[in-house]
């Protein structure tokens, strides 16, 4: 109530014999305390031979700290008197409360204190101390806060999850998106052609939990017309199907009508697009097929080199361009005149145009200027048995 001036107080309509009042004391000038009882005593000798009140009215107010205010009594003979009430006095503002948190890894003792920790630190530890004052800055003191341990001791290690049972199931549907409402069977059901086949899949693990999942196939629909002969074979008595044989799609020498053909030296034949030659080598006119291929396999490989597998040497083209370390990779029937080349500089790219390579009885060479200073790699493409040209 020290606080509040006598404005701030609750109206009171009515007051008790034994309520406390507050009026003013000129005496002193401070504020006092009546009795209820005591001011109806007041009032009631004033009232004596005036016939009753007419009103009580504030007519006016006086002060700052205190504030008094006078009020006048108008009795029913028109005569007045006057009293006067002072307000408390209005009491100090108070401080600003702050409220303080700090932290620490660990306390001991009863009540429980940090046995280390920094004033300063505010970043979240194990232990909290809140703390309560009027000063803006914390205080330093490590018993000036209340220590509360913020962080939970650290749980059991749970059971790691493991699948106890696992049951598939499957139902045909006509929707591919809407899982199917019937009965789920455990064998594979007939599925009619443009229709689904769903598959659920339900895990139960070890804590109790279950996953199920589903995956959908669609039954195929069988294609529309009809054939009627495969290389000159026709449909199978009484069936829609043809049966083939070996030597109904061996080469032979009978030209089905209306076929451009080229023939190979055995009097075979195939579609003109493969030239006599090539017929040849493939139908064996000219050998063995094995041995014709692997006469004319181009070769590839990637050669990484490290700083340390370079060799001194001197290699000079034909342009003058002269070369002073090379990488050698060895090539099994290999010769000088076999066809060798860098197709694709790799991570050798800072070398382009300014490399050699070069073909060798069983071995090729890669040549450069200058000595590199890190690993490079090169993709190189050989012939064996076929001359290199320039």
């Amino acid at each position: 109530m020290a606080d509040k001036s006598i404005f701030d107080l609750t109206l009171q309509s009515t007051f008790g014999v034994n309520d406390r009042l507050v009026v003013g004391n000129y005496a002193n000038n401070d504020a006092e305390a009546i009795l209820g009882q005591t001011l109806i005593s007041l009032l009631t000798t004033a009232l004596d031979g005036h016939g009753g009140i007419q009103s009580i009215a504030k007519t006016s107010s006086s002060g700052t700290n205190p504030v008094v205010d006078t009020y006048t009594i108008t009795y029913a003979d028109a005569s007045t008197s006057t009293f006067t009430i002072t307000n408390g006095l209005k009491g100090d503002t108070g401080a600003q409360p702050y409220v303080y948190l700090r932290w620490a890894h660990e306390c001991t003792g009863t009540p429980p204190v940090p046995s280390s920790w920094s004033s300063t630190t505010s970043e979240p530890d194990d232990w909290i101390g809140i703390g309560t004052g009027t000063s803006s800055s914390p205080p330093t003191n490590v018993n000036s806060y209340k220590w509360y341990k913020y962080k939970g001791e650290t749980g059991a290690t749970g059971i790691a999850a493991a699948i106890t049972t696992q049951t598939v199931r499957y139902q045909a549907s006509t929707s591919g998106t809407t899982v199917p409402s019937g009965t789920w069977s455990s064998t594979i059901p007939s599925v009619a052609q443009g229709s689904y086949l769903w598959t659920r899949t339900v895990l139960n693990f070890n804590d109790g939990t279950t996953v199920t999942s589903y995956s959908v196939g669609r039954m195929g629909i069988d294609g529309s017309g009809a054939v009627s002969t495969v290389n000159n074979v026709g449909v199978d008595s009484g069936t829609t199907n043809i049966t083939l044989t070996g030597g109904d799609i061996a080469l032979n020498s009978t030209n089905p009508a209306n076929v451009a053909v080229v023939t190979d030296a055995n009097g075979k034949f195939a579609p003109a697009n493969i030239s006599a030659t090539e017929l040849n080598m493939l139908s064996g006119a000219s050998g063995n097929i094995q041995n014709q291929i692997t006469a004319n396999l181009m070769y590839m490989r990637s050669v990484t080199v490290a700083t340390s597998g370079w060799t001194a040497g001197t290699l000079t083209s034909a342009s003058g361009t002269a070369y002073t370390y090379y990488y050698e990779v060895s090539v099994t029937n290999m010769t000088a005149n076999d066809f060798v080349d860098i197709s694709n500089m790799g991570s050798a790219s800072s070398y382009e145009g300014n490399y050699a390579v070069e073909s060798l009885s069983g071995k090729f060479r890669i040549w450069v200027a200058s000595e590199p200073t890190a690993s490079t790699t090169w993709y190189v493409y050989y012939k064996v048995g076929m001359t290199a040209t320039t």
